[in-house]
């Protein structure tokens, strides 16, 4: 739908709805019980066109914003929030839109524009976007630049940090530097996330080759996954995941652990429910 029928709609769905609460005293009972009504909650109308107006400034202010994405003009949405974060000014959701932008449109090195000018302007500002701005170091074929660029940002609170830790390890384990991935991914074995925790279990498995701790770890991660959900049920939820960019920049690596975690037994229906007989490559 577009943007300027939604804003229309918005408007007059509101007003409509106000009108009605108000003045449904006056249809219903009367103008004697309506007079009283108004007398008592006469500060309703203040506060329903403040908080219309509130939104309404968010709407306009965004316009030119909203308007570029709905045409998809990708060059367009960058070019405006650069210019603002040139200016220093800086909105959570505008950075995103941008991020999204360059990686829909290939552009990885307007991320790292987007980078230069958060640590210049707004430095406080970069572990809120760290997560997603690491992308470009690992989709550049850079391990030594994603251990650094990931380094930084290990002690960050909040939701991104178990990712951060997995893609600090993951850029170890690139440089088979085992015995220090192997640190950084058990560190993460007690996550709830079971994409994270399956994607920690296929990196483990390297370093399980020869380390007897990170094989227990990881058949521990397995059995819990497998006993848990059937192959189709992960299915769903690898899918659901990607809404997240930074699973989409995995969805290789994470569609090979899926494979790597369950395969059919060929004697089951493939479409039953239960997904078959699962069973680990090592025969586990």
């Amino acid at each position: 739908m577009k943007f300027k029928v939604i804003f229309i709609l918005f408007n007059v769905v509101i007003l409509f709805s106000f009108l009605i609460i108000f003045f449904m005293p006056l249809a219903v009972l009367g103008w004697e019980y309506t007079k009283e009504f108004w007398a008592d909650n006469w500060y309703l109308p203040l506060v329903f066109f403040l908080i219309m107006g509130i939104l309404n400034v968010y709407f306009i202010r965004n316009w030119r914003l909203f308007s570029l994405l709905e045409r998809e003009e990708w060059g367009g949405i960058i070019g405006y929030v650069l210019s603002r974060l040139e200016e220093g000014r800086v909105r959570r959701q505008e950075v995103r839109m941008a991020i999204n932008a360059a990686l829909i449109s290939s552009r990885l090195t307007v991320i790292g524009r987007i980078e230069e000018l958060l640590r210049d302007k707004r430095p406080a500002a970069m572990p809120s976007f760290a997560l997603s701005l690491g992308i470009p170091y690992l989709l550049n074929n850079d391990p030594p630049g994603a251990e650094n660029y990931f380094r930084e940002f290990l002690e960050i609170r909040g939701e991104d940090r178990p990712w951060i830790v997995w893609c600090y390890g993951f850029a170890l384990l690139l440089q088979r530097r085992l015995e220090e991935a192997k640190i950084q991914f058990l560190s993460l074995t007690e996550e709830k996330s079971p994409i994270l925790n399956l994607l920690t279990a296929y990196m483990l498995d390297t370093c399980a080759v020869q380390d007897e701790e990170a094989k227990r770890y990881q058949n521990t991660l397995v059995a819990g996954l497998r006993s848990k959900y059937t192959r189709t049920e992960f299915l769903r939820i690898a899918e659901k995941a990607r809404t997240a960019v930074h699973i989409v920049v995995l969805g290789k690596v994470l569609d090979e652990a899926v494979e790597w975690l369950y395969y059919l037994d060929t004697s089951d229906d493939e479409d039953s429910d239960t997904g078959g007989s699962l069973k680990t490559e090592n025969g586990e």
